[in-house]
């Protein structure tokens, strides 16, 4: 821009000066003040007049005012590649000219960046926080466009350990701890049954209508941005307990020898746990839904105790029959 026109003071007082000047030929947005010999003191004014204070009476000073054109506004300011604690981001040039390129974040003062390329990364970010950032032109080291602001949140956090517990043979509920930083609810699914999925905003839920002896795995994460943006997930699994058997049957095979037979219970089982009740008592396992019980005592009371067994030797409720009527007296 071209030099300003008149410059002049007036409005003298023992500690101030008035300046005022006309605008040069051409563009000129910004003024810029100095005095002279004395390089901390610098502004920078949008009108035609300004008053300097703060000065030492009877002092002679020399001001100097040039005509500074500001910056255009940066363009196409996206936001990208975004982490738990760090977001990306990336601009175009402004029409004109810009030497550097200041960035803040709204609300953290203390927080500012000055980059002469047109990306920054933001680090050290709190995981799930929103935050809006100002990146603005700068020219001459110290004028300094408006701002463009774009908005994000940073990627929640993982949360912390996740748990099963208190597990029946038709759900399971699940616990976790609250990961670092904010989040505003949290997404849980069953891996493999992607229909089986649930938004919860506590710390812990109960999966129902499971199937009886199966293993699952549940994916807890957490969400921020009404849910639209979802941190990395966690897994933990666990099986649900087996249903009983039903229809329990016994019968004799010689004086010494009882056959037991039973229904496969509802869902999943791996194997049965067989007690014999009585003297004497036995222990037996079976892979299928029958044994064959020897040396018993004629005469004797039994019972015979069936128990589903599933993955991780969780033992479903058990059933009994009596089998005193099925060994003979002798």
């Amino acid at each position: 821009p071209e030099i300003v026109k008149n410059l002049t003071t007036g409005n003298i007082t023992t500690t101030s000066i008035s300046l005022s000047w006309e605008k040069p030929d051409g563009n000129a947005s910004v003024y810029f003040i100095q005095i002279l010999g004395e390089p901390t003191f610098n502004r920078n004014v949008t009108t035609t007049s300004d008053t300097i204070e703060g000065l030492t009476p009877g002092n002679y000073y020399t001001f100097l005012v040039a005509a500074v054109v500001v910056p255009e506004v940066v363009k196409n300011l996206t936001a990208g590649n975004i982490t738990t604690t760090s977001i990306s981001l990336s601009w175009e040039k402004p029409d004109g000219n810009a030497s550097s390129y200041f960035i803040q974040i709204l609300g953290e003062p203390t927080f500012n960046k000055t980059v002469t390329t047109t990306s920054a990364t933001i680090e050290n970010l709190i995981p799930g926080n929103y935050y809006t950032f100002l990146v603005a032109s700068v020219v001459d080291d110290n004028i300094q466009g408006e701002y463009r602001t774009v908005s994000a949140f940073a990627y929640p956090d993982v949360v912390k350990n996740p748990k099963t517990g208190n597990i029946t043979t038709t759900s399971i509920s699940l616990s976790w701890e609250n990961p670092d930083g904010n989040v505003s609810s949290y997404f849980i699914q069953i891996l493999g049954e992607p229909t089986f999925n649930t938004t919860v905003t506590t710390t812990s839920h109960t999966f129902d209508g499971l199937t009886p002896g199966n293993y699952y795995t549940f994916w807890v994460s957490a969400l921020v941005d009404t849910n639209n943006l979802q941190g990395e997930g966690v897994y933990t699994s666990a099986n649900t307990g087996p249903a009983p058997v039903a229809n329990m049957k016994a019968s004799k095979v010689d004086n010494r020898t009882i056959y037991v037979s039973w229904q496969h219970p509802e869902g999943n089982t791996s194997y049965y746990q067989i007690e014999l009740l009585g003297d004497p008592p036995q222990n037996l396992t079976a892979a299928t839904e029958s044994v064959t019980i020897y040396n018993l005592t004629s005469g004797n009371q039994y019972t015979v105790r069936v128990t589903a067994v599933t993955g991780g030797d969780l033992l479903g409720d058990s059933n009994d029959i009596a089998v005193l009527d099925k060994i003979d007296r002798r």
